[in-house]
């Protein structure tokens, strides 16, 4: 999420209109013809075009001025004229307008300082970083004390990469008052380019690499009580980008609570760690970006979303929430307006969902893109494998290696075909040619490794296992391979003996999951707690260290425990597949049994029924209870 340069460039824009613009009204003119003179107030055109100024009538505001500077001689007046009408201009996003204008101010007064930052700040904002460091240093020789004119420098070197001179700018704003005020002055002005300072300094630092430094900063103006709302909101922004803790943009949304940038990034952050349904929530409250009725600061200091961002995001967040039926309605819409392949993918996948089989494999031939597109192909592999058609699964293969007989994707699912076939001989064949044509393409390896495993020849994924460590001895899911194929024939020493070579940090989030769970059961009763208990806390929404730690407790007769363990599990995770239920009822159940609790045990025997009939764990269970209370003697 790279948005710091976007906020950096844009809050200096707000500086030019709250900072800049307060000055211009207060200076006093120097000599011009021999005379001195303050601004020419008898003007009426002058005069009136200041007040609609103010008043936000900027139509107006530009017709007055322009009629003022054709009404006087004194250049200062005819350069401070343009310099407004280009300040208008800029406020309406209109960069190039507005640089002309403060061109023709320069025209009229080449040492005017605020038309020289201001031709730097649109020229920023245009992208043409050389033009306003250009500009931004002759505004510099003038006055280099000029505080936004040193942010401004500043923000240019950090634009462009000389963070140490970016640095050094900003490290020249002093405590001395001058005509542009003091930074230290409890003036809500000086408060603001204060506070601007030490956010732009921090974000210089945070590019840098000096995150510490930067989030040293970003915490002292939120600690701050004078310091504006707006920059705190930024604050919490780039807060939200060093810590990753999603509570920074949910305060951030707070200060700008039209902004559909924090919003998009709080959903994004919401999916990526599986909340769908709120990211589904949260994205349905983005603005229309034709709103009028945005604050100045939103607009300016947050910018926008790109539509295809949010509607990709939102599709997504649809999909993974199960709400298949919007998901369809929305994915159908899109298809007509664009008619693209991955689309086609997505509507195919929902259709599977929603157990329209005919119209799925309709959009996965027209996304499957004369067989270029693997998932495509495998998906309508799949399906057709799914629905027991094995001939149209054995024509899509066919058909793919008419026209690419080295891709190992159809060699693969031949191989799974023959699988269900039971004719192994032709399966090993098709995976021996997948084996040939995959090289040393290691995701094509550890797929071959995987179908292996799953059809009862785990030593053929070893030998395939080792063979993606020669090419590659650090990547950790083959050793993670390795680890499980050990661990479930039985052979301990070398899990133990591999786990100790695994680097734990290095491991993917999912694959450390899995070894973890796989360590605890080689290690001791009391590590195993521990690493139980570890993962729970790093992985509250996964079912699998719950389950285990319940079966040890059981294991060791902390019954209650293990009832504690169970509840633990049901109350923090949402969604389960109703056999998981079905299994953690069953653990219930028992840990209630054998802790003396029988009408507790029953009810959640019962449960684990109700919820997978194909359970037989209850069932034992249940009729163990049942013949213990005809018999008289305890269960067994």
């Amino acid at each position: 999420m790279k948005k710091g340069k976007r906020l950096i460039e844009v809050f200096a824009a707000l500086l030019l209109i709250i900072l800049g613009l307060a000055v211009y009204l207060a200076l006093s003119m120097k000599q011009e013809n021999g005379t001195s003179s303050v601004y020419d107030y008898r003007n009426k055109d002058l005069y009136e075009a200041f007040n609609a100024y103010r008043m936000e009538q900027y139509d107006r505001a530009e017709m007055l001025f322009l009629k003022a500077q054709d009404t006087t001689r004194k250049k200062k007046i005819k350069s401070v004229a343009h310099l407004y009408i280009g300040n208008i201009y800029f406020k309406m996003g209109n960069f190039v307008m507005a640089e002309d204008f403060f061109q023709k101010s320069l025209s009229f007064d080449n040492r005017n300082i605020h038309a020289l930052y201001n031709t730097a700040l649109a020229a920023l904002n245009r992208g043409d970083e050389r033009k306003a460091l250009k500009y931004s240093q002759r505004a510099f020789e003038i006055d280099a004390k000029f505080i936004p004119n040193l942010i401004l420098l500043g923000n240019v070197h950090y634009v462009t990469g000389r963070y140490e001179e970016g640095l050094e700018y900003l490290g020249r704003i002093a405590d001395s008052p001058d005509s542009q005020g003091s930074l230290t002055s409890k003036d809500s002005l000086d408060l603001l380019a204060y506070a601007i300072l030490r956010y732009n300094a921090a974000c210089i630092y945070l590019k840098a690499g000096e995150s510490t430094r930067a989030r040293a900063l970003f915490l002292e103006l939120l600690d701050l009580e004078e310091v504006p709302e707006s920059v705190k909101g930024l604050c919490s922004v780039k807060l939200s980008e060093i810590t990753q803790d999603p509570d920074y943009l949910r305060s951030a949304i707070d200060t700008f609570p039209s902004s559909p940038v924090l919003r998009y990034n709080l959903a994004l952050d919401l999916y990526i760690n599986a909340l769908y349904a709120e990211a589904v929530t949260l994205l349905r409250t983005i603005p229309d970006r034709s709103q009028k009725d945005r604050s100045v600061v939103d607009q300016l200091t947050i910018g926008r979303v790109e539509d295809q961002k949010v509607a990709t995001l939102y599709g997504r967040s649809l999909f993974m929430s199960g709400y298949y039926q919007e998901a369809l309605e929305f994915y159908s819409s899109l298809y007509n307006e664009e008619g693209s392949a991955e689309i086609a993918q997505i509507i195919g996948d929902t259709y599977v969902k929603l157990s329209d089989t005919e119209r799925a494999r309709e959009y996965y031939g027209r996304a499957l893109d004369n067989y270029r597109n693997e998932l495509v192909f495998l998906n309508l592999f799949l399906l057709f494998l799914d629905e027991g058609d094995y001939g149209m699964a054995h024509k899509l293969c066919t058909d793919s290696l008419a026209i690419n007989r080295k891709n190992p994707l159809p060699y693969m699912c031949k191989a799974e075909l023959a699988f269900r076939e039971e004719d192994t001989p032709s399966a090993r064949k098709s995976l021996e040619k997948a084996l040939q044509h995959s090289g040393s393409n290691i995701q094509d390896l550890m797929k071959i490794a995987a179908i292996y495993r799953q059809n009862g020849m785990p030593m053929n994924a070893v030998q395939i296992y080792h063979r993606v460590l020669a090419l590659k001895p650090a990547y950790e899911p083959a050793r993670a391979g390795l680890v499980e194929v050990y661990f479930h024939s039985g052979h301990e020493e070398k899990v133990k003996s591999i786990i100790e070579g695994i680097n734990g940090s290095s491991l993917q989030r999912d694959h450390f999951y899995r070894i973890s769970l796989l360590r605890a059961q080689v290690e001791s009763e009391e590590r195993a707690l521990q690493i139980y208990g570890s993962l729970i806390g790093e992985f509250p929404s996964r079912y699998e260290a719950y389950w285990n730690l319940a079966l040890l407790r059981i294991q060791r007769g902390e019954y209650n425990l293990a009832v504690q363990t169970v509840q633990q599990c049901l109350d923090r995770i949402g969604k389960l597949e109703r056999s998981i239920l079905s299994g953690l009822h069953s653990i219930l159940g028992i840990a209630h049994l054998l802790s003396e609790k029988e009408e507790d045990a029953i009810d959640a025997l019962v449960r684990a029924r109700e919820l997978d009939d194909s359970n037989e764990i209850p069932i034992h269970y249940l009729r163990m209870i049942a013949t213990s209370r005809s018999t008289g003697e305890p269960p067994r």
